[in-house]
């Protein structure tokens, strides 16, 4: 159920795990990064969301594109554009490197936290069963 990210380049990463539950991690970063879902096709493996830019409610748009490497190995490619205009100043792909960036490193400190409260559980559980241990044959020689 853990989908595993890593960075192939600027505007690419690669994603191990189910399609639906890197399609739903996909959907949830867009939207946790305030971008509104104009196009969301699982079949195609295409996800579009746009942002407010000047006057335009939804100028700048970011689109993934899933493509299969092989079982559980799925390639996501980031474009963006403006709705209305070209991209000659490179803002709208600056807003498709950041996401990648923002999900790369969301995708990381998930895993390390989740180390680390294994590691801090494990130790915790050997303290605790060494002291109980300890207490139980402190009674058994008392008696």
């Amino acid at each position: 159920m853990t989908v595993k990210l890593d960075r192939d380049s600027d505007l690419v990463l690669s994603a191990q795990g189910e399609r639906i539950e890197v399609f739903t991690l996909l959907v949830n970063h867009l939207e946790t990064h305030n971008g509104v879902i104009t196009k969301r096709n699982l079949d195609e493996g295409i996800i579009t969301a746009a942002w407010p830019y000047g006057i335009e409610p939804l100028g700048k748009q970011v689109t993934l594109r899933m493509t299969e490497q092989s079982e559980r190995l799925i390639r996501v490619r980031f474009t963006a554009r403006f709705k209305d205009y070209p991209d000659i100043t490179g803002v709208a792909e600056a807003k498709a490197k950041w996401l990648l960036t923002q999900l790369v490193n969301e995708s990381d400190r998930r895993e390390k936290s989740h180390g680390v409260n294994q590691s801090f559980l494990t130790k915790w559980l050997q303290k605790t069963n060494f002291f109980a241990l300890s207490v139980g044959s402190l009674l058994a020689t008392n008696k």
